[in-house]
């Protein structure tokens, strides 16, 4: 998975999106927007690094939370209970 970087604890963008297969926008975008995202910048010029073992964690986290907020339809006899309350 991370060829050139296998033993870094830090990874520039750049190996974050060979590695992941992400865009770049996506990235930045998580970056600017996402306090949870796990990044730090190590200069004046917005030299972002992305902790491995924490991005790592943090995707895993981001799948299970969409997986539980998967989208039930109720039932019409759950909808018509629900207009006569």
């Amino acid at each position: 998975m991370f060829a050139d970087s296998k033993d870094k604890p830090l990874l520039s963008v750049r190996e974050v999106i060979q590695a992941f297969g992400l865009s770049r926008y996506t990235v930045y975008t998580l970056i600017r927007t996402d306090p949870s995202f796990p990044c730090v910048n190590v200069g004046p010029r917005k030299n972002y690094r992305i902790q491995k073992d924490l991005l790592v964690d943090w995707l895993t986290s981001r799948m299970e939370q969409r997986k539980s907020l998967s989208f039930q339809i109720p039932s019409l006899q759950e909808l018509m209970q629900t207009g006569r309350q």
